[in-house]
């Protein structure tokens, strides 16, 4: 069985990291740590990993990016 696509991955798991306490936003990426990977970024307003965001989905990685959210132009 091959691995969904990158932007499947997301969309897979989007409304349940979505809900988690403390998510502002959910995107695919390149990852901070290894910039030869893709990964899923989740962005974050609160610290620590929050409850109910996995830590993998569909074999890529999640990575946080924390900050105070986001803000309209």
């Amino acid at each position: 069985m091959s691995r969904p696509t990158l932007k499947d991955a997301v969309e897979h798991c989007r409304a349940e990291v979505m809900a988690a306490s403390g998510v502002v936003g959910i995107a695919a990426g390149i990852s901070r740590t290894h910039p030869e990977r893709h990964c899923i970024h989740v962005y974050v307003s609160c610290p620590g990993w929050p409850t109910g965001v996995p830590h993998s989905v569909d074999g890529y990685e999640v990575e946080l990016i924390p900050g105070k959210g986001f803000t309209a132009f």
